[in-house]
């Protein structure tokens, strides 16, 4: 179609192939910037996850809330807002309005997440586990 003598045709064709990629390019992302100062405490809740052997990843976001997603597709996911008095709440997915607690260990570090009697831990279940997590 480019092949012409008149070049009017081809000249219009090369206007529409330019407007078409335009139009269906995927577009250029944001830069990344860091996050501000966080609280350490969300940075020790930051990272991998596991809801039995389901990998999921928890990281905090700008706005100061939390986003729980899952490593493999077709997973549940949400985004988690702080409630005030050191837990979570879904508002989106799977896990809309559910209240996730973080449970401490005797000596006060992070045992694991309970997300609406959902437990998640930093280790994958064992297959001897009891208990999802070994958690009591």
């Amino acid at each position: 179609m480019g092949n012409v003598t008149a070049g009017l045709a081809a000249g219009a064709l090369a206007a529409d192939l330019l407007q078409t990629v335009a139009e269906r390019e995927p577009r250029i992302p944001a830069p990344w910037r860091p996050l501000p100062a966080l609280d350490p405490q969300l940075l020790d809740l930051a990272g991998l996850w596991y809801r039995g052997p389901a990998p999921y990843v928890l990281r905090p976001l700008a706005d100061g809330f939390m986003e729980l997603v899952p490593l493999s597709a077709g997973g549940r996911g949400t985004r988690l807002r702080p409630t005030g008095d050191g837990g979570w709440k879904g508002i989106n997915g799977y896990f809309a309005g559910e209240r996730m607690r973080v449970q401490l260990d005797a000596a006060g570090a992070v045992s694991h997440l309970d997300l609406g009697t959902f437990v998640f831990t930093r280790q994958p279940y064992g297959p001897a586990a009891l208990v999802p997590g070994d958690v009591s």
